[in-house]
């Protein structure tokens, strides 16, 4: 097969990026100066904003009101996409130099990215490493302008077709969506899981494919997997 029909698929937070809610959940009860850490937490994600905002229910204008209704305090959009960017961490390099090198290998890279508008427009502006595909013909798809959120087979039908693809994620239920359901290849990342990750808490099953899979502790194993799907890195 040729490698420009075998498209390299890329997870963003977690794989690409090493995330720190719990930073996040720290500021936010500060800057609410009455919520506990734990009760700043609890209050966010129950009421769900992240996953609202990811499939696109909320806007930039919806997230801030609802964030604030939160907080119990008034609350700017930038100061809202100053604390939402405390959760996205730090690029995590060595994942940041595979993708760039399966694109010097000449195969297609793409990204598939639970994420809100807000979140987007950080990455674009502070991580534009994370959300690079090299090429505007390489896939770059982000949940909120889909309406729909990994697992969620909408997201994965805006992926255009290739002849193979392998996914990287860090969340098992959305590698084993692509396996089970789309033929992918998938590969589950796990050495900078975020466990504090908002929306984690309503996506935790655990239940491993049974082919086309392989689970990757570190980068050397990331690499190992990713040969084994017949991608020759250079």
């Amino acid at each position: 097969m040729d490698r420009f029909r075998h498209l390299v698929l890329w997870d963003v937070g977690g794989v690409l990026l090493r995330l720190n809610y719990g930073q996040f959940y720290d500021e936010g009860a500060r800057l609410s100066g009455r919520l506990t850490r734990g009760q700043f937490k609890d209050a966010y994600i129950g009421s769900r904003i992240d996953y609202r905002a990811m499939k696109g229910e909320l806007d930039k204008a919806g997230f801030v009101s609802e964030l604030r209704r939160i907080l119990g305090r008034p609350v700017a959009e930038a100061d809202a996409k100053k604390l939402l960017r405390l959760s996205l961490g730090r690029l995590y390099p060595p994942a940041i130099e595979l993708k760039e090198r399966a694109y010097r290998s000449e195969y297609p890279v793409g990204v598939l990215s639970n994420a809100s508008q807000m979140v987007h427009e950080i990455l674009k502006d502070d991580f534009p490493e994370a959300v690079e595909t090299f090429s505007y013909e390489n896939p770059s798809v982000f949940s909120y302008q889909v309406g729909a959120v990994k697992p969620e087979d909408a997201i994965y039908r805006a992926v255009p077709k290739f002849d193979e693809v392998t996914f990287i994620d860090d969340k098992v239920s959305y590698v084993r969506k692509a396996i089970d359901d789309f033929g992918w290849n998938g590969i589950l990342f796990t050495p900078i899981i975020d466990k504090e990750e908002a929306i984690r808490a309503g996506h935790n099953d655990a239940r491993k494919p049974g082919k086309n899979f392989s689970e990757a502790g570190s980068m050397e194993q990331l690499a190992e997997a990713l040969n084994r799907f017949g991608i020759s890195l250079l």
